[in-house]
């Protein structure tokens, strides 16, 4: 593509994606160069065929504007997610965020909304309205019986994406599956990985009440495990406050297990953080597993043996499965999207 071609698309995706809204100024020639790194030739060719394609149009003293329904241009169709805000982390926010960006450049059109689970009824107005309207596709993420039961009804074709363990299937006939999202697909390896280095004791770290709980899948081999549960905050600073507290305790007790599991990002920042404030040698007096998402791991002086969730590329794969829905490749999603083990230098 020509360097105008590409600036066209760039502009035309982020009208797509709501970035700018209609009847919104768009940047002046000049600044759209020099935020895109072109010449302003480049960027002067790029609004006239936008123009020209509808996109934008220029209004005296203003400037170019977005352009009434520009939005709906080249749309192949329309995804609603829906998703409950108690299962919006790190995670799904990047997952759901580079879903979109797939699904947008493909000329489909997302919209997001968001209920918290179990609230009044007026709550679930915004989503009974949405589903009045035409939907190619409608995404479930998270277990809301009254959104469900919502969703069913309305008669659009949807996807359940949620936690393989629990997620409830549905069945109506417009369900087009379930995508499981498992943090506990790695664990068989884990637990093969303490088989081989002789592990006898492990304290793993439990936040909140979804964290797969691993002393079941231990004691098969005769692994003890002691869980530490912290409970579910919503200060995640404090999180790691607790992990912090109850590692230090450990500490001052001078007797460690053969390994220390930390089950979130926040529960492994703080624990860290105690080691290393201590002067407790990693893997030398204890050995210590995570369970991350790639890109908001702890920082540690050495690669982290972990249980690691890939949000980017999980979304990734979604889109292209929800892809193939859209365009007819196929006719029901199932499968997971899950933890992967990494050995690093930590255990």
């Amino acid at each position: 593509m020509t360097l105008t071609d590409q600036l066209v698309e760039r502009i035309r995706r982020a009208i797509a994606s709501g970035r700018y809204k209609e009847n919104e100024r768009l940047p002046g020639i000049r600044e759209m160069a020099e935020r895109a790194g072109v010449s302003e030739k480049v960027s002067r060719a790029a609004f006239k065929l936008l123009a020209e394609q509808g996109w934008v149009v220029t209004r005296p003293h203003v400037g170019s504007v977005v352009a009434k329904g520009a939005a709906e241009l080249n749309v192949r169709g329309r995804v609603l997610l829906f998703h409950t805000s108690d299962c919006y982390s790190y995670y799904a926010e990047r997952l759901l965020s580079t879903l979109r960006a797939h699904l947008i450049g493909k000329g489909f059109r997302l919209t997001a909304i968001s209920v918290a689970p179990g609230t009044v009824r007026r709550r679930y107005t915004e989503l009974e309205v949405l589903l009045k309207e035409r939907w190619s596709l409608v995404l479930e993420n998270g277990m809301d019986p009254p959104s469900r039961k919502l969703i069913e009804e309305a008669g659009w074709p949807f996807v359940i994406i949620g936690n393989g363990r629990v997620s409830v299937p549905s069945k109506a006939d417009n369900c087009r599956g379930v995508i499981g999202i498992r943090s506990d697909l790695a664990v068989s390896e884990f637990v093969l990985a303490c088989v081989r280095k002789n592990i006898r004791t492990v304290v793993q770290f439990l936040y909140g009440e979804g964290a797969y709980d691993v002393s079941e899948r231990l004691a098969m081999p005769g692994i003890e495990t002691k869980t530490i549960r912290i409970p579910g905050k919503k200060d995640l600073t404090s999180v790691a406050e607790v992990a912090f507290a109850e590692t230090k305790k450990i500490v001052l007790t001078g007797k460690f297990p053969d390994v220390l599991l930390y089950t979130d990002d926040h529960l492994a920042r703080g624990g860290l953080m105690a080691l290393s404030s201590a002067g407790v040698r990693v893997p030398e007096d204890v050995r210590v597993v995570t369970h991350i998402n790639k890109g908001f791991a702890p920082v540690w002086p050495t690669a982290l043996t972990c249980l690691q969730m890939d949000p980017h590329a999980h979304g990734r794969v979604l889109a292209r499965q929800v892809l193939d829905l859209l365009n007819g490749r196929t006719d029901a999603l199932n499968g997971d999207l899950g933890s992967s083990w990494v050995a690093g230098e930590t255990f």
